[in-house]
């Protein structure tokens, strides 16, 4: 596996922000929305060494309004891409949905961290593409592991757990 990480690819909701399906609109136009706990400080930590991207299948959104959404948890300030299912024409559990991000990034699969709270959806996927991947479970103390990808439950265990995945800031 590649240990040179450059860029972690974050899952939007319920993984950086509190997702609400029973919610029909786009979630900026929310009259409330709120980051998950720990959220802010690792995004702020992590994006002095690596390229911070989110990828969601979010139906209803397209980049701006993923970022207004990020903006109003002070989140977007340390975004610099946005991959949608609507821009991508994929799904998350589609392989090409990865290899899209991966060309638009223009990296190898092997320099790409996945986070995500689905194991389907982020992780398997994501490292069946090639890429490294880190499952947040915050809900259990169910963990899955493997040779490109960990568990985490909380967001602040990120750093810890991504030496594990053979991640290297140098």
């Amino acid at each position: 596996m590649n240990n040179n990480i450059r860029h972690i690819v974050f899952d939007w909701g319920d993984t950086l922000m509190r997702d609400d399906p029973s919610k029909n609109e786009p979630m900026y136009l929310w009259s409330e929305v709120h980051a998950i706990v720990g959220a802010e400080p690792a995004l702020r930590e992590l994006s002095k060494d690596y390229i911070i991207s989110i990828a969601t299948s979010a139906a209803q959104s397209d980049e701006e309004m993923v970022m207004e959404a990020l903006s109003r948890v002070n989140l977007s300030q340390f975004i610099s891409n946005v991959f949608t299912g609507k821009a991508l024409g994929r799904k998350k559990t589609e392989i090409e949905f990865w290899k899209l991000i991966e060309s638009k990034l223009q990296v190898d699969a092997g320099s790409i961290l996945v986070v995500g709270d689905s194991f389907e959806n982020d992780v398997l996927t994501s490292v069946s593409a090639g890429c490294s991947a880190v499952w947040f479970n915050p809900s259990s103390e169910e963990e899955h592991s493997g040779e490109r990808y960990r568990t985490i439950h909380h967001l602040s265990e990120l750093e810890h757990k991504a030496d594990q995945v053979r991640v290297d800031k140098g």
